[in-house]
């Protein structure tokens, strides 16, 4: 039974949400977007951008070189939300950033992706490594709290031989790795979590 206070007369327990509750958690393989109109209140976004992909080519010398993608940027916030309508994106494939866009298409809080590596137009070395991803300083929300806030790794080069791709900085599951060359980047990912009021 909630208690009768000052804010709360009736003790009634009006929360939109309960305290703790994940209102959503995808990787950019589950879901692309997602809408939130959500009320004011403090929330905790993390969120990794997804890694970059790697390129191969021949040089002069008819030897192949090899570059890794970077790896995306990674957050974990609590921040104040106003009451608004907000778009979610975890990293997927088409939109490789993750993050949280207003209404009105303002980016409010992203971890962008790692770069993709890139045809260099030297004879030598003909591919360059995709650098890691960066996250948006300062976010658009306010900040309660930091938890964690790094960019993403450089993927490496190898003149004859695969090469890494940049080194996941999520601690938690491995998202956001750049590809390796040859290989894959692993997706990004987002979780909204529900704190309480403001």
């Amino acid at each position: 039974m909630a208690l009768r206070t000052k804010f709360n007369p009736l003790g009634v327990n009006n929360l939109p949400y309960k305290i703790g509750q994940v209102l959503w958690a995808a990787d950019g393989s589950s879901a692309p977007t997602q809408w939130f109109d959500l009320p004011q209140g403090i929330y905790e976004i993390s969120a990794v951008g997804a890694g970059g992909t790697g390129l191969s080519g021949l040089n002069m010398y008819a030897v192949t070189g090899y570059a890794g993608g970077g790896s995306g940027g990674f957050a974990i916030c609590n921040v104040k939300i106003p009451k608004g309508k907000y778009l979610f994106f975890p990293g997927a494939t088409n939109v490789r950033d993750a993050g949280v866009l207003a209404e009105d298409g303002t980016a409010m809080f992203i971890a962008y992706n790692g770069t993709n590596a890139t045809s260099s137009g030297n004879l030598v070395t003909p591919v360059n490594a995709g650098a890691g991803g960066g996250v948006l300083n300062p976010s658009k929300f306010e900040i309660v709290q930091s938890k964690h806030w790094t960019g993403g790794n450089n993927g490496s080069y190898n003149l004859g031989s695969a090469a890494a791709g940049g080194a996941s900085v999520d601690p938690y599951s491995g998202y956001g790795k750049g590809a390796d060359c040859p290989g894959d980047p692993t997706t990004g990912f987002i979780k909204l979590i529900y704190l309480g009021r403001y």
